[in-house]
């Protein structure tokens, strides 16, 4: 084999090679860092999504405390003075402070009086399980120590964000009297509302629709599925009694995975130019100075053998 088709395929398979661990490198690293790019751009959105469900929780407990803590509400539970809940407890109020019931309760543990949205009462298929949840809600408030309780409760298959408060006079000094519990139903309203505040795309899902993220006890863990060109999160909310009530489903688009593949396709490019521009400026200058000066050697030897040849004769 002459020397120059040697030189072509020596540099060939060296460039060969360095375009396959080129790429199976590249491949590694690109796809690695935007797993965990995405990843940890995922548990963010997942962790923000649920602290503004947090937020909202707490943003009731307030609401109810403001209800609760209130010389009217007190004296309310004191002497029933019907004109407390012919001003405070009506529909306007309600579709005022966005919620779905005001509730009062005596310190027994019986209803003193409750005021319903009608028309969200009319979509459920029990209308009386609203009531018997909020019941339930004053009863746990009403036999523990603490002064409040915040949560969420499934009414009829819709979860609901509760806040209880005992009631009290304004000055917090005289002893709880009752309770007062507030509600506010997760709804597309909710949902809508939600998405627009914190930019996220998300929605509802029964718990038996992610049964392997249902079975986690840990509340920060969740279960990230990669579907085409975008990224499901789910992850499970659960009641004020510590069961699964629901399923947050968070899709998130794959922008950083399209980045990376076009950066990795721009870099291969690259890693391909520059490999095929250095082999030819090689073999340019193999050809121009090494191999001429081999050629060169090799016509000296040939010559030299030739006059030997003669010689001997």
């Amino acid at each position: 084999m002459r020397i120059k088709q040697l030189s072509f395929l020596v540099c060939g398979a060296i460039m060969a090679t360095f375009v396959l661990i080129s790429y199976v490198t590249s491949e590694l690293v690109v796809s690695r860092g935007v797993d965990a790019i995405e990843n940890s751009t995922t548990s963010e959105k997942m962790r923000q999504l649920r602290n503004y469900f947090h937020t909202s929780e707490i943003q009731l407990a307030h609401l109810a405390m403001d209800w609760a803590c209130w010389d009217d509400a007190y004296r309310y539970m004191q002497d029933k003075n019907e004109e407390f809940i012919s001003i405070n407890l009506q529909q306007p109020i309600l579709e005022k402070l966005n919620l779905s019931s005001i509730g009062y309760y005596n310190a027994d543990e019986t209803q003193a009086a409750l005021a319903e949205d009608a028309e969200e009462i009319a979509t459920l298929k029990d209308s009386g399980e609203l009531s018997r949840q909020c019941g339930l809600f004053a009863a746990k408030l009403l036999g523990g120590n603490d002064d409040k309780l915040v949560g969420i409760v499934m009414v009829s298959g819709v979860p609901h964000i509760v806040a209880a408060h005992k009631i009290r006079d304004t000055a917090m000094v005289l002893p709880a009297n009752g309770a007062v519990v507030m509600t506010r139903s997760i709804d597309a309203d909710f949902v809508a509302e939600t998405e627009r505040n914190t930019l996220l795309r998300f929605s509802i899902l029964p718990v038996g629709a992610v049964a392997a993220a249902a079975a986690e006890e840990d509340d920060t863990l969740f279960k990230t599925v990669r579907e085409g060109e975008s990224i499901s999160s789910y992850s499970i909310m659960r009641d004020v009694f510590g069961r699964a009530a629901f399923c947050l489903h968070l899709v998130t688009d794959r922008a950083i995975a399209r980045l990376g593949r076009r950066m990795f396709a721009q870099n291969f490019v690259l890693l391909i130019v520059s490999g095929l521009s250095m082999l030819i400026a090689f073999l340019v200058f193999t050809q121009k100075r090494i191999l001429r000066r081999i050629l060169s050697m090799q016509r000296q030897a040939q010559h030299i053998k030739n006059s030997t040849g003669t010689l001997k004769k």
